[in-house]
């Protein structure tokens, strides 16, 4: 996928789309899923919770033009929230170096004259995006701001919003100490490292750099909800914040992470319909009917040999064997049908009792239309794949 932003066209053509599959295909079978040769890719897809690389690739060209602005933001009406030049940024020797220190109440910075506190905070919920800032001088609510945010805006960004406004609010101040308290210890670890291109944190940077020549800043880490009067007060104002629907955002830029987040359920939209109308992956449809669920069970399933046989019904049964002539005949040796994965689980009379056994368990019959249902489950779907474990190793001796 190098530079894959300047060729996401290419992988829209067919036959760029085989190649790279053929691609992905060698590495599932062999890395990922210990699959046999014949592995599907639409199968070795599922299981593994990988997207197919076509769609990967444009996915990473659609995200390089939405932060060019050459591409409209999917579902949203916003502008992307940019990164700050990396020429623009000074070099990290010739900035000065930034540090916060965890909050000790020995420290008394309350009860210190001539010093303003500004205690910052955000928040996220499903009411929306707010954040805010208190400012205290000696233990007095002298000063608060309430900060609404587009509810797709995510909470990190809350965060250095709130302390963008508050350095803002610092500059006006004329005690010759300021101490700014934030409970958002990844926020203070973006503007203290120097790195980030972040474009929030550079401006805030610039402030306290600029701050710096006429008072003391200190930035302090604030353990959240531990009983501090400050912090209690900022977290409050900003639920107040998220919750005011009528205001009009303050701040109303898209994060990257929602940004992606869009792109990637798009991208899984399309490999849903992929997965659906391909004419291979026919028994793994049968555990694992839509691509989308298949990644959340899959994160909670193991996988190894036994369970990828079953899943995908390539492994010592007599049907799959047949295909390749290693075997005489497909047909079970029951007689009815041929051996296959859902012949072998809910047909078969050879394995009628250990089925009955699971049944009873489950307290649900043992169909093809039920064995999605059994695999959506977190409590009934070890049982299940134990039952077909111990049936698929039945016909693999058999077969041998």
């Amino acid at each position: 996928m190098y530079a894959a932003s300047a060729w996401e066209q290419a992988a829209r053509k067919k036959c760029v789309k085989v190649q790279l599959d053929r691609i992905q295909r060698l590495f599932l079978q062999k890395k990922n899923c210990k699959a046999y040769r014949t592995v599907s890719l639409h199968s070795g897809l599922v299981l593994t919770g990988l997207l197919p690389l076509n769609l990967r690739i444009e996915e990473a060209g659609v995200l390089y033009k939405i932060k060019r602005g050459l591409h409209p933001l999917p579902e949203l009406d916003a502008e992307p929230e940019g990164r700050s030049d990396a020429l623009e940024v000074p070099h990290p020797a010739d900035e000065p170096l930034l540090t916060f220190t965890t909050y000790d109440s020995d420290l008394n910075i309350e009860r210190q004259t001539d010093v303003t506190n500004i205690f910052t905070d955000g928040s996220k919920s499903d009411d929306g995006v707010g954040a805010a800032v208190v400012i205290y001088r000696s233990r007095t609510d002298e000063k608060s701001v309430k900060i609404k945010l587009a509810s797709y805006c995510s909470v990190f960004q809350a965060e250095m919003v709130a302390l963008h406004r508050a350095f803002e609010l610092a500059e006006k101040e004329k005690s010759p100490t300021i101490n700014v308290c934030s409970d958002a210890r990844s926020a203070l670890e973006d503007i203290t490292s120097g790195r980030s291109l972040n474009s929030l944190t550079s401006q805030i940077r610039r402030k306290i750099n600029k701050m710096r020549e006429l008072k003391t800043i200190n930035l302090f880490w604030i353990k959240a909800h531990a009983g501090h009067e400050g912090n209690e007060r900022a977290d409050l104002l900003a639920k107040e914040a998220a919750q005011n629907n009528k205001k009009k955002p303050d701040y109303d830029l898209c994060p990257i992470s929602t940004i992606k987040r869009l792109i990637r359920t798009e991208t899984v939209q399309r490999w849903e319909e992929d997965y659906q109308n391909g004419e291979t992956a026919s028994t793994t449809k049968i555990f694992l009917p839509t691509a989308a669920a298949a990644f959340r069970i899959m994160k909670r399933v193991g996988l190894d040999g036994e369970t990828t046989q079953v899943l995908m019904g390539h492994g010592g049964l007599a049907a799959y064997l047949h295909r390749f002539k290693r075997k005489d005949s497909p047909v079970c040796a029951c007689g009815d049908e041929d051996e296959t994965v859902p012949h072998l689980l809910i047909r078969c009379p050879i394995h009628a009792l250990e089925r009955h056994k699971l049944e009873n368990r489950l307290d649900i019959d043992l169909t093809e239309s039920n064995l999605k249902i059994i695999m959506m489950d977190d409590g009934m779907r070890p049982p299940l794949l134990q039952f077909c474990k111990q049936i698929l190793k039945i016909a693999n001796k058999r077969n041998k």
